[in-house]
């Protein structure tokens, strides 16, 4: 279930994104075997909402982190982009599956489960409280942080 609190924080807002993310996920595989036109549909959906959420994190979080703390973090950076370029490969399997009228693969959908089971675990855990603290400490954080906050579809999905 999504929370209903309003984000603020960087580690809310983008939390709050991926249980949105999630429950599209959910909607779509509870859908697969009864209804495959609006399982696709929903696949379409978690696609473009997470892709929107990969954007967010390197157009916003990864290059002020690494301009401000790159000497702390740019492991941190370096570990989430290899990780977005595998979850990006089978975003991109999903998509171009349910543009073409198929439903996603099982080894897609299972591989895609767990890259992303570990790597928003990590993001909630560490990342996110990470970059709230960085960004918690200058005028220009806090503005990145609003310009997330705008930026996110979270809330209005």
């Amino acid at each position: 279930m999504v929370k209903e609190k309003p984000p603020g924080t960087l580690e809310e807002i983008l939390t709050h994104d991926h249980d949105e993310i999630d429950e599209l996920w959910g909607a779509a595989v509870q859908l697969r075997d009864t209804d495959p036109d609006a399982a696709r549909k929903k696949y379409l959906a978690f696609v473009e909402a997470l892709d929107e959420h990969i954007e967010i994190e390197e157009d916003f979080l990864y290059p002020y982190s690494l301009r401000t703390r790159g000497d702390t973090v740019g492991h941190l950076v370096t570990m989430m982009r290899e990780e977005h370029v595998e979850i990006r490969k089978r975003l991109g399997n999903i998509r171009a599956a349910a543009a073409s009228g198929r439903l996603p693969s099982e080894s897609d959908e299972t591989e895609l489960r767990n890259t992303l089971g570990t790597h928003n675990a990590r993001e909630e855990g560490l990342y996110y409280p990470a970059f709230d603290r960085i960004f918690s400490t200058t005028p220009e954080g806090k503005e990145l942080t609003s310009s997330v906050l705008h930026h996110c579809s979270c809330g209005k999905r």
